[in-house]
């Protein structure tokens, strides 16, 4: 879940490892751990233009939904689109801005993706990372990244972890924020009587799981709720609901949302089985073709 931590947070302790050797227990340490965030950040920036990019899930992620490595994230985005024809980084800058910057500089990618690269683990050679080639990195990824698109690696993961159910958007205006869109489908079993014998529409319900800002995300993926970090603030979560046609269905009034689900003779006839089933009679005023005028 490394995915969904803040990647200017990220930054900003990179930084602080950087700023205080004099802290660490062993030589080298903080070193080694600003090595494997700043990897983290670039692999946050390579899977966000994958993803709004519109490339196959399977180019970017491995079947038990890890992010494939940095490289081939790459080599992928430099791939062409089948059916657009398009490179996928020509197509994550059409996105809007917030995605557009990610994809201004995709020779600067590859290069930090190779510098990178070094393992943190034991090696037979001398390690050529070292701080200014960490401070370089961080630099690069300020430009990249700021406080918001934190929310569209949120709508992103969401949408995936979802399996479809959760939609991740960018509004169109100048700040470009993410969201998240879902369609609830009900039928007219969501009408009923309330303890007072009066009709009213019950919604299904719209879990949320909120988890904290300031730890690492553990546990399972909640099955069909929205995952928000604490404190998102611009975020938006909107739904609509549809009829299981798909037909959005129109909340005005209590009449609107009756005719929403009696759109053609089949449908009057299931709900007024409904209404029957509540001990109600509902009647249709039939709208004249004009062949019948």
């Amino acid at each position: 879940m490394g995915l969904l931590q803040d990647p200017v947070q990220a930054l900003d302790q990179v930084e602080w490892y950087l700023d205080h050797p004099e802290l660490e227990k062993f030589p080298g340490a903080f070193e080694l751990a600003g090595g494997a965030l700043c990897r983290q950040t670039l692999e946050q920036a390579l899977f966000l233009l994958c993803f709004f990019s519109g490339m196959p899930r399977t180019k970017y992620l491995r079947a038990d939904r890890t992010l494939q490595v940095a490289g081939r994230l790459v080599r992928a985005l430099g791939e062409r689109d089948l059916v657009s024809g398009r490179v996928y980084f020509e197509l994550a800058r059409r996105r809007g801005p917030r995605i557009g910057k990610l994809a201004r500089w995709p020779r600067s990618l590859a290069r930090w993706q190779r510098l990178l690269n070094e393992p943190a683990h034991f090696s037979t050679r001398n390690r050529d990372m070292d701080e200014a080639t960490l401070r370089g990195f961080v630099r690069f990824a300020r430009t990249l990244f700021d406080g918001d698109d934190k929310y569209a690696l949120v709508a992103a993961i969401n949408e995936i972890y979802s399996g479809g159910i959760y939609t991740a958007v960018l509004s169109s205006d100048d700040r470009n924020m993410p969201g998240l869109y879902r369609r609830i489908v009900v039928g007219p079993s969501a009408i009923q009587l309330d303890a007072n014998g009066q009709l009213s529409f019950k919604t299904p319900a719209f879990p949320l799981r909120i988890i904290s800002a300031t730890d690492v995300p553990r546990g399972p993926w909640p099955r069909g709720a929205a995952v928000i970090v604490q404190h998102t603030v611009g975020m938006s979560i909107g739904g609509q609901l549809v009829t299981r046609r798909g037909d959005p269905i129109d909340l005005t009034s209590l009449a609107t949302t009756i005719a929403s689900f009696a759109r053609n003779p089949g449908q009057r006839r299931y709900i007024s089985a409904h209404f029957r089933k509540l001990g109600l009679r509902i009647e249709f005023n039939e709208v004249p073709r004009p062949d019948d005028a």
